[in-house]
Order: structure tokens, then sequence, then C-alpha cells
């Protein structure tokens, strides 16, 4: 999350950024550790996996 926090604060005028959390115990998890990473950018949270069923991940 880092790399992504810097490319984002350097490009955030011209970019949208979101990061997909797939993680069945939800924010009461995410929410934690993307306040600790000091992220910016919009995370949503994937409980279900359904992204990677999506894409055959």
């Amino acid at each position: 999350m880092p790399g992504w926090q810097k490319f984002y604060a350097a490009h955030h005028e011209k970019i949208n950024l979101v990061s997909i959390a797939v993680d069945a115990q939800g924010t009461d998890v995410v929410k934690p550790w993307c306040e600790k990473a000091k992220s910016e950018f919009t995370t949503l949270v994937d409980r279900k996996n359904t992204l990677g069923q999506m894409l055959n991940l």
C-alpha cells in the first residue's frame, strides 16, 4: 500500500485510485489496516470474493 499511496499523492489531481480488499472479515479488519497505512484513496471491501470469481482468480 505505501507504493500506491505515493503514486496517488503524486497524481491525485489527475486520477481516482480505488483499491479492493478481499477480506471475509469485512470493514472491521480492513479499516484499521487502511488507517495505519494512511491511505488517502478509496478502498472497497469485497467480503465474498466477487471480483476474484469474476476474474477467475
